[in-house]
């Protein structure tokens, strides 16, 4: 009988799961593959939260190692999440977290990526909204740069100004980000483009020229420090790239949990 076992040399064994890398003819990699573990961008991220933690914790940390501080109820917990073991869970009361002023999430005139996993319990009441993450005073009337949320409606919306005060809106179709799913949203600015994106989908695009407003604020997530928006749910892999509009285009969002280095 012939030997079954292998006799010979392998080199760049990968398994991929989640993506079929190959339909078709393709041309063989003439160099060793990438690492997918890293990424090219990483001395641009300026926020990078995973939300790992033991259930019903209220430590949340920063690879970027920025302090975190918890007002109210926020926890990390393992009963739903995206990725690792936890998620951010905010019970829709008046609970956020915070990071202090920083020109980290001052972002100004130059491209970035703001982006998260998001899972609503329920949809925000009529007349709120449900906060990922903002820059700005409670309610927007001053300090304001920018904010990022979903509406009743399921609207993904950024709104952003370049005078403290008056905000433009960048405001994608409605029903696009629904309860009890799972949705990968994100907000880039590429140029002089700002582009929104539910699942790697462009779900609004809008010109932009101006710089934001450099707001002395601290950046909340999940909430407006007087409570008044709050985002009932949990909220995983929430990532800040300064410098940098990741995506222009459909892409499809990580598979696993974005690179730490």
């Amino acid at each position: 009988t012939a030997n079954p076992y292998f006799i010979g040399y392998m080199d760049e064994m990968r398994v991929t799961i989640g993506q079929a890398r190959y339909d078709g003819s393709f041309t063989v990699p003439s160099a060793a593959f990438p690492d997918d573990s890293s990424d090219a961008n990483f001395a641009n991220v300026t926020l990078l939260m995973h939300m790992e933690g033991v259930d019903s914790a209220q430590v949340f940390n920063d690879v970027k190692s920025h302090t975190v501080t918890v007002s109210g109820t926020p926890s990390t917990r393992t009963a739903n999440f995206k990725f690792g073991s936890s998620s951010a869970y905010f019970d829709g009361s008046a609970g956020y977290l915070s990071i202090a002023a920083n020109t980290d999430f001052s972002l100004s005139s130059g491209d970035f990526t703001i982006e998260s996993w998001v899972y609503l319990n329920a949809m925000p009441a009529s007349g709120s909204a449900a906060i990922i993450v903002q820059r700005r005073n409670s309610d927007g009337t001053a300090d304001n740069s920018y904010v990022f949320w979903v509406s009743p409606t399921g609207v993904l919306e950024f709104d952003y100004s370049s005078t403290g005060t008056t905000q433009v809106s960048v405001i994608s179709p409605v029903g696009l980000v629904t309860p009890k799913a799972w949705h990968h949203v994100a907000v880039c600015r590429v140029g002089n483009k700002l582009i929104l994106f539910v699942n790697g989908t462009p779900v609004a695009i809008d010109l932009i020229s101006v710089t934001l407003f450099e707001s002395t604020s601290p950046l909340t997530i999940g909430n407006r420090p007087d409570g008044l928006r709050p985002f009932n749910g949990y909220m995983d892999e929430l990532r800040i790239t300064k410098g940098v509009g990741r995506y222009r285009g459909q892409f499809t969002p990580s598979t696993m949990m974005l690179p730490r280095t």
